[in-house]
């Protein structure tokens, strides 16, 4: 008996260290237990949709903003700041309609909501566009044993070890081209999009179920059309696409108030105030934060 006990025990060793691992560098803070690396460093290197859940399960607001990571630049202290009320940014880089959608569900049966705001364009609202990183955060967030075992933090528990003991982090890093061929790769990259464009049947049915929920709960539902620079308004016409770019911003207004700035002019047109095609600067952040924000709920021009 006794040699099966160590047979046994020498068989889930490695287990056991693996779990303890894990436990030890918890990249999405889920067991909220170890804080052997700082917070500074996971959030530079690990996956944010589970970090995000589990924060706003333990710490609930009722403002919150939803977003892929052009609403996610945007600061929720400066905006609480500007608003005058707490709000929590639940967006993440390359959220999909649907995700979005997913994550005021999420945030509705966490807290009483009062204020939403969800950040859009027009490369949103395409049935091509789909994800479902939220409903497999959300399956992590109610298992522990899954959570030990998911490949996503198996790889966030790595690059939270290999960027505090480098410096430097193991995902890709900026492109080695000029800033000039990256945006035309860019713009590229979303007219190749506009060719796959189908009509969102479904999402918009999602979100009309949201609009009519948030008016039944006296939840105020905003909507911010993020500026993107004109180039990629101009693939979207050169496709074809003007009719369906003017039908989601109708479809959008129906829904709830509108915060209109994907719009050609001097602002969106002038490159200076881009990352890239689709991302503004910091500057340009902070103008739409006191735009959208400095008299909710009532929006402002950018200029």
């Amino acid at each position: 008996m006794k040699r099966f006990f160590r047979k046994l025990f020498l068989v889930c060793l490695p287990f056991v260290c693996y779990a303890a691992c894990i436990v030890l560098i918890d990249p999405s803070n889920y067991f909220n237990f170890s804080h052997l690396f700082p917070d500074t460093v996971k959030t530079k290197v690990a996956n944010p949709i589970l970090p995000k859940l589990l924060d706003y399960a333990r710490n609930p607001v009722p403002n919150i903003m939803i977003g892929d990571s052009r609403m996610a630049s945007l600061s929720a202290a400066d905006v609480s700041r500007t608003a005058g009320e707490d709000f929590f940014n639940f967006s993440f880089g390359g959220s999909s309609l649907n995700e979005m959608i997913d994550v005021f569900w999420y945030a509705s049966s966490k807290a009483h909501l009062r204020h939403v705001y969800i950040g859009l364009n027009f490369s949103h609202y395409s049935d091509y566009n789909f994800n479902d990183r939220v409903s497999i955060a959300s399956s992590l967030q109610n298992n522990p044993l899954l959570y030990l075992t998911n490949r996503t933090v198996l790889t966030s528990s790595w690059d939270t070890l290999w960027y505090s003991f480098t410096g430097m982090s193991s995902a890709p890093g900026v492109p080695n081209m000029t800033k000039e061929e990256f945006w035309r790769e860019q713009v590229a990259m979303t007219n190749r999009w506009y060719g796959h464009y189908v009509y969102p049947s479904r999402y918009s049915r999602e979100l009309h179920k949201i609009s009519a929920y948030c008016k039944a709960n006296n939840i105020a539902l905003h909507f911010v059309l993020l500026p993107c620079h004109t180039d990629l308004i101009d693939g979207a016409v050169q496709a074809g696409l003007q009719p369906k770019f003017e039908r989601y911003k109708r479809e959008i207004a129906v829904l709830g108030p509108t915060c209109d700035y994907e719009t050609v002019n001097n602002i969106t047109s002038d490159r200076n105030n881009y990352l890239d095609p689709l991302h503004f600067n910091h500057e340009l952040g902070a103008v739409l934060i006191r735009a959208v924000w400095s008299k909710m709920p009532v929006c402002s021009a950018l200029f």
